[in-house]
């Protein structure tokens, strides 16, 4: 029982968080404000979290653990293509989408230390994939592979920081799609140019 009424209380306290990260952000909210919006006392909130960084720092923590597993999942080997394996998307961005509001308040009206750490998880199952599956390589002799890496990870970071800004409107299905779409496409194929020639290109 004890338990079941930490959970609620806990649940209370992140819907307040959220609630006050997305009207004010962090900076400007108080240990009142999230205990008035919970409808908690001080003691109640203080004997969970030391003050609001340490909420956040946990409710941060949290979510990294569950998009990580969610991720990193190794249950399916039958992926055609391992690299940001559909499945692994897909469950992510429904794991997003069902708490919008909380990943908006965490994205959008904070500094990038969610992003960033959402990033590391996504360059830890670039780096599962490659070495698990030897027709994962790296193909780009001219580009570093630390910077190989970092343009993976900006395009699908990028698509997903858009359909946040957007308010989620796209279902996770299409995003999931467009991610998969854009591991195939470079820029300019997606706009329309085809691929460049030898005088768009800078010399090494």
């Amino acid at each position: 029982m004890t338990q079941r009424r930490q959970t609620k209380t806990n649940l209370k306290i992140k819907e307040a968080f959220t609630y006050l990260m997305n009207k004010k952000g962090l900076e400007a909210m108080s240990v009142s404000d999230l205990t008035r919006q919970a409808k908690i006392n001080r003691s109640t909130f203080y004997h969970h979290y030391t003050d609001k960084y340490d909420l956040k720092d946990h409710l941060e923590q949290e979510a990294i653990n569950d998009l990580k597993r969610l991720l990193l999942d190794d249950s399916d080997n039958s992926h055609e293509n391992r690299l940001f394996p559909y499945p692994c998307i897909l469950n992510a961005l429904n794991y997003v989408k069902e708490d919008l509001p909380f990943f908006l308040a965490m994205t959008l009206h904070n500094d990038s230390r969610f992003s960033d750490r959402f990033k590391e998880v996504l360059k830890e199952m670039i780096a599962m994939q490659v070495s698990r599956d030897n027709q994962l390589n790296y193909h780009t002799p001219d580009i570093p592979e630390d910077y190989a890496t970092e343009i993976m990870l900006g395009s699908v970071n990028a698509i997903i920081l858009l359909w946040l800004r957007k308010g989620g409107i796209d279902t996770p299905n299409a995003i999931a799609t467009l991610i998969s779409q854009a591991k195939y496409l470079s820029p300019y194929q997606m706009i329309g140019q085809g691929d460049p020639d030898e005088s768009d290109l800078i010399p090494v």
